[in-house]
């Protein structure tokens, strides 16, 4: 006898193995919560289905027909697969082997990789990493399926991404010790001044230049590259400035050795967020390293 799956009512199966428990249409419908008459028309239709009895009255009891016995042990096993197939699997990260692709900053990868690596590494150890530079399609590429993660920082995320926040910091200046002392500059010396810019597109404002914007100024743009670290190291070899998040400008400070200075405004840098397209939003997998992500970044205080 061959069935379409599409024309059987799945709540047939219980309905069938209430009956096969029970040898009773009575007793059967009690342990499903419905009426009896309710279990009756269930019986019928599984008769027409099946093209026999399974069950048969012999005597006060009812018994189960040969069919229905033959029916038992194969519905168990049904009804297990289905069971497993609307289950989800407890999740072991030590049990994880696979490899995670993600785009970052070089901001990220420099400050927050080393510290998340070591505590994933700790609680996952077949899991690998596979950190690309952010570039002008690296949100294409995670809505693509091409990227599991993007950290960096955007206005507005696509309606399809989730983002949660990592990390916010203000803006500081940064410039030469050998040309700068002052605990803070003045607005005429910014504007007058040279200046590095980072851009990880290679377009749009920045939020220093959005700023100046609104109060009728413009600064002197001289360098534009990809990267913090190329930023820092034109600051120590030249006169240019440098605006930055604190939280940066203070770590990296260790390794280029350049003054830090107050800026003549106020500026909120665009908080640095980790980006994930929603065909993983319920996957156990990413939820896990988003989070292991997050206390990381807790534990650490590391600037980025």
């Amino acid at each position: 006898m061959k069935l379409e799956l599409e024309s059987l009512d799945l709540n047939l199966l219980t309905a069938l193995s209430a009956l096969l428990k029970y040898t009773s249409v009575s007793r059967a419908a009690e342990s499903m919560n419905i009426t009896q008459s309710g279990m009756s028309r269930s019986l019928k239709r599984l008769r027409y289905i099946f093209k026999d009895d399974l069950l048969v009255r012999v005597g006060n009891d009812m018994e189960l027909t040969s069919t229905a016995k033959q029916l038992t042990p194969k519905l168990e096993a049904a009804l297990s697969s289905i069971q497993q197939v609307f289950e989800q699997e407890a999740f072991h990260p030590d049990k994880l082997s696979c490899e995670f692709k993600i785009a970052a900053i070089d901001a990220f990868s420099q400050y927050l990789l080393p510290s998340f690596y070591a505590q994933l590494n700790a609680l996952a150890p077949s899991v690998n990493l596979n950190i690309q530079n952010w570039h002008s399609n690296t949100l294409t590429e995670l809505a693509q399926g091409e990227l599991d993660f993007a950290i960096g920082a955007v206005p507005t995320a696509p309606a399809d991404v989730y983002q949660k926040l990592l990390h916010q910091s203000d803006f500081v200046c940064v410039g030469n010790k050998a040309h700068y002392s002052e605990s803070s500059i003045s607005l005429e010396d910014y504007l007058s001044a040279k200046h590095v810019v980072v851009h990880m597109e290679g377009k749009g404002s920045t939020p220093i230049d959005e700023k100046l914007k609104d109060i009728n100024e413009t600064r002197n743009v001289a360098v534009k590259v990809p990267h913090f670290n190329s930023a820092f190291e034109l600051i120590k070899q030249t006169n240019l400035l440098f605006s930055t998040p604190r939280s940066l400008a203070k770590g990296l400070n260790a390794s280029f050795n350049v003054h830090i200075m107050e800026l003549p405004f106020g500026v909120t840098f665009v908080p640095l967020c980790i980006y994930w397209h929603r065909r993983n939003h319920k996957n156990n997998q990413h939820q896990w390293l988003i989070e292991t992500l997050l206390q990381s970044v807790i534990q650490s205080q590391k600037p980025v």
